[in-house]
């Protein structure tokens, strides 16, 4: 049966190493011989004995379903910054999501009200998710994840989706979806899992008798830092590893990496190996060997430079020690690391298996990244109505300049909802726009029709200005605006301008 299959009582849910680790029938039906039928997931012993072998075959089967071979990172959206309780109108559960040049995106974490967020960005569309990563099973990172596959389904999705999360992400799923009428993967679409198992890549359980937490069940602290990054294959057309965090349950930090391109074609040594100005040069610009007329072969190695690194960004949420993802991310273009708390509360956030401003700042020295983004705060930095706060200024701000005394000259980013930017080559985030939280205050019953009007009015302005660049492509906020002229551009940004205050006057009476 395909991973999409019907979750109802009456069908048997296959074993877990059968279900995805099709590579390798030999290792697999050897550890499906130590497992009772009546567990629905092996045992830590039984994972360890084909550790590497499952987890390169669990990559190879998430590579085969998200068949993209390469992809750039355009843009990523942040659609919830808060943590544990939400903050209405200002910041939602953790979530965000990482737009390609494919046309598809990655969901890092899926708290609860991600779909409505969704909805209301003009950038993102809920047909467009290829692949959904969940760092850790708390609610606030993955109880969102039901609406999705709901409102996915009802919209007349088709195309399968894959869920990467820790062990158990599977069982929670199927269990809401079979107690909530059945799942029938032909009249909707194919859900596919990877799980990642509680152990690592030599086979060493990662929490072992005494795991972090108030009940044991987080991983080790020790065995978590020297535990290497799991690879999890190409998903979406993206490297993807996991590294193992220090919370109260199993967690999982991502990074993600372009695949290197090609370097830069040498044009004039091309033409000296006889190659006209012809589509032949594309060709090898992509990386493929060439035939000449004369019947001799070019290779792409004799007249390209050295090839371009791709950019690595990662997100760790959730951790009170991320020393294992240093080495992954290490010289990320940029890193999302979670800040629940002030650095004065460094002490209270190690017991809730969480990081302060500080802590998350020293990451970012350890590891050299080129930006750091800083999300997920408590909700005690949520902006009231008080006199104190009447200038306007977010309070999470306080967390990053404790940040900023820290990583130097690294820019750091406090992250709010909504806010998106475009990845640099140097680690910039190019175009950062947001909408303002303050805007639900004023007008608390449009508060979704005032986001959209007011993220299309940036959208536009924001293309419309890129037009008068020297040689700068238009912006490709909005999928449309490719090949819109800057006339159109001009309007459509009068237009979008009008119509937002337009409809702020009357939301006033």
């Amino acid at each position: 049966m395909a991973y999409g299959g019907l979750f109802g009582a009456d069908v048997p849910r296959l074993p877990l190493p059968r279900l995805r680790c099709q590579a390798v029938s030999k290792e697999v039906l050897r550890v499906r011989r130590h497992c009772p039928r009546r567990h629905w997931l092996p045992s830590n012993r039984c994972l360890q004995r084909a550790a590497p072998t499952l987890l390169v075959a669990a990559g190879a089967a998430a590579g085969r379903a998200c068949k993209r071979s390469m992809a750039r990172m355009e843009r990523v959206v942040f659609l919830g910054t808060g943590s544990a309780v939400p903050v209405p109108g200002q910041r939602n559960m953790s979530s965000l999501a990482v737009m390609l040049d494919t046309g598809g995106i990655i969901l890092v974490d899926c708290g609860e009200g991600t779909q409505h967020h969704i909805k209301v960005s003009t950038l993102l569309k809920l047909s467009r998710i290829e692949v959904i990563l969940l760092t850790h099973l708390h609610g606030d990172h993955c109880y969102g994840l039901f609406g999705v596959l709901s409102t996915a389904a009802i919209e007349g999705r088709k195309d399968p989706i894959l869920i990467v999360g820790p062990q158990g992400i599977q069982d929670m799923v199927e269990s809401m979806l079979r107690f909530s009428g059945g799942w029938v993967a032909e009249e909707n679409f194919k859900i596919e899992y990877l799980e990642i198992p509680n152990i690592g890549v030599e086979g060493e359980d990662l929490v072992g008798p005494h795991g972090s937490g108030p009940r044991g069940l987080g991983f080790h602290p020790e065995r978590c830092r020297r535990a290497a990054a799991v690879p999890l294959g190409i998903l979406a057309g993206l490297k993807v590893q996991a590294v193992p965090l220090v919370h109260g349950i199993p967690d999982w930090g991502y990074v993600l990496t372009e695949p290197d391109r090609p370097g830069k074609l040498d044009a004039a040594k091309a033409q000296k190996l006889g190659i006209p100005r012809s589509p032949l040069m594309g060709r090898l610009k992509k990386g493929e060997t060439v035939t000449l007329d004369n019947g001799s072969v070019v290779h792409p190695e004799e007249v390209l430079g050295p090839p371009i690194a791709g950019r690595t960004f990662a997100v760790l949420q959730d951790t009170s020690d991320a020393r294992s993802a240093i080495k992954p991310c290490h010289y990320a273009n940029c890193v999302v690391h979670e800040a629940t708390f002030e650095a004065a509360m460094e002490e209270d956030a190690l017991k809730k298996g969480h990081s302060t401003s500080v802590m998350a700042a020293r990451f970012a020295v350890a590891c050299e990244a080129k930006r750091l983004v800083l999300s997920h705060f408590s909700a005690r930095y949520a902006k009231t109505s008080d006199v104190e706060n009447d200038d306007g200024c977010d309070p999470a701000e306080k967390l990053g300049e404790e940040a900023r005394e820290v990583v130097g000259n690294v820019p750091v980013t406090v992250a709010q909802d909504f806010m998106a930017g475009e990845l640099g080559l140097a680690g910039r985030m190019i175009g950062v726009f947001c909408l303002f939280p303050s805007v639900d205050f004023l007008f608390p019953f449009h508060v979704a029709r005032i986001k959209f009007l007011f993220s299309t009015f940036i959208c536009y302005g924001q293309c419309f200005l890129s037009c008068g660049r020297p040689n700068h492509k238009p912006s490709t906020i909005l999928p449309e605006t490719d090949d819109v002229n800057c006339s159109k551009m001009g309007y459509k940004f009068i237009v979008g301008f009008t119509t937002f205050f337009q409809y702020c006057g009357s939301g006033v009476g």
